[in-house]
């Protein structure tokens, strides 16, 4: 018969070894759960949920500052942004070494990006950049979770923050071209323009070498405007080509040419 002592010492060192061994094979699955992440850029989870996930064949993503950004939802109908979410997308889920780059679409608005990881340090932080214009690029070499924000954008609401996450994870997945027959996606980026005038600008990316991959329509929050309608539509696009200077350099043609402008 074994003695008291003994079972006790036994069911000790058994609890010992299950117990970690199980809180490690948890934390294992969350990992390659997060590290599985399918890719989605579809323009309706843009909206719903302000989220896009990319895989590990992306190497640049442009962030877009949409136009009225800088507003808050505590203001007068008239003064609401377009879009409920100040950046597209508000939350980026990226792979190691993607270059992140911001481009303000905020027509007569000047914009700066601060970085912040978990701990609350900043590790980037870039100068006032105007419409049309873009911020200094962003390359996160290591997984982690980080916040950006602007503060004192709008006078009317002081303690109005626009504000946006970045989680890096090491993908093992690749993000294909929903619509493109090629399937080399190497930037990627959303975008906002009135529904009315989603033909046209479907075209205007496609002369330039992108593709609308998905969009989305919604009632914008002013309920329309004079020139824009009263839906605006989420698009999301891709393009083959990987020198980001060219990609900015055609939505810089794009972007004037907006009725919000």
């Amino acid at each position: 018969m074994i003695s008291q002592k003994l079972l006790v010492f036994t069911l000790t060192l058994t609890l010992s070894i299950v117990i970690p061994s199980v809180f490690m094979a948890s934390y294992a699955q969350n990992v390659t759960s997060t590290q599985n992440s399918q890719p989605t850029i579809e323009a309706t989870s843009l909206y719903n949920d302000k989220t896009m996930t990319l895989g590990n064949n992306v190497k640049n993503f442009v962030v877009v500052i949409p136009d009225e950004a800088h507003e808050s939802l505590n203001q007068p109908k008239n003064q609401l942004p377009l879009t409920d979410q100040p950046y597209l997308p508000q939350h980026l889920v990226t792979n190691v070494g993607t270059t992140i780059i911001w481009f303000s679409a905020d027509v007569g608005h000047n914009h700066k990006i601060t970085l912040t990881d978990s701990n609350s340090k900043n590790i980037y932080e870039n100068a006032f950049f105007p419409f049309n214009e873009v911020s200094k690029p962003l390359t996160l070499n290591e997984t982690g979770d980080f916040s950006y924000f602007e503060k004192g954008v709008n006078k009317d609401v002081p303690s109005f923050v626009m504000n946006g996450t970045i989680t890096v994870i090491n993908s093992q997945s690749e993000l294909q071209g929903q619509n493109s027959s090629n399937s080399q996606v190497n930037t990627v980026g959303a975008y906002m323009i009135p529904a009315i005038m989603l033909d046209k600008y479907t075209s205007e990316f496609a002369k330039r070498g992108f593709t609308v991959d998905s969009h989305f329509t919604y009632k914008d929050l002013r309920g329309g405007q004079k020139g824009t309608g009263q839906e605006q539509t989420l698009i999301t696009w891709t393009t083959p080509e990987i020198n980001l200077d060219k990609v900015i350099s055609a939505l810089k043609e794009i972007t004037p040419t907006l009725p919000y402008s």
